[in-house]
């Protein structure tokens, strides 16, 4: 049976594959994981947090194979804000292109964090979708990777990819990722 693979390079100066975070210390696995990558293609599909159930559902679809092709360097960095400074207070800008604010703890005091990054690395990324017919398909996938509905990023926000994710799309007739 023929199956769909869309193949993804993730080639970035900084990059972070979440795992979870400890207080105030949010460290970056060796590979991407699942929901890194449904995150991913949910935004480039336009996807909202609000849209749960269209987010579960492509995860549960997805199949996926990583090859490290050179693995990035491990990068802690630390940062430090005081989100009470008057400058600080109000909203912020984010991808989805309305203003955030901050509220409660959160918008107080300084907050300190280390956070992990992977410094010059590239990971090829095999992905499918099971079944193959469901929306989307990996035409629409495809389509969305080429023109996202919002910029794209690996893992936060500030890991912007140096190229295109999508490298190609080709159909294989070989067993499954």
């Amino acid at each position: 049976r023929m199956m769909d693979v869309l193949l993804l390079r993730f080639d970035a100066p900084l990059m972070s594959f979440g795992a979870p975070a400890v207080d105030n210390y949010c460290v970056t696995q060796d590979f991407p994981a699942l929901s890194m990558l449904t995150g991913l293609l949910g935004n480039a599909l336009g996807y909202e947090h609000r849209d749960a159930p269209l987010l579960q559902r492509l995860q549960e679809r997805l199949g996926y194979a990583v090859r490290c092709d050179r693995p990035g360097r491990l990068l802690r960095d630390y940062q430090t804000v005081d989100l009470g400074q008057p400058f600080m207070l109000g909203a912020g800008w984010t991808t989805r292109g309305r203003p955030e604010g901050r509220e409660g703890a959160s918008g107080k005091g300084t907050h300190i964090r280390f956070r992990d990054y992977l410094a010059d690395g590239v990971y090829a990324i095999a992905v499918t979708l099971r079944p193959p017919e469901e929306s989307p398909d990996a035409s629409t996938l495809h389509d969305a990777l080429r023109t996202p509905a919002r910029p794209l990023f690996l893992g936060r926000k500030c890991c912007l990819p140096a190229g295109p994710v999508l490298h190609r799309t080709f159909r294989s007739s070989r067993g499954r990722l």
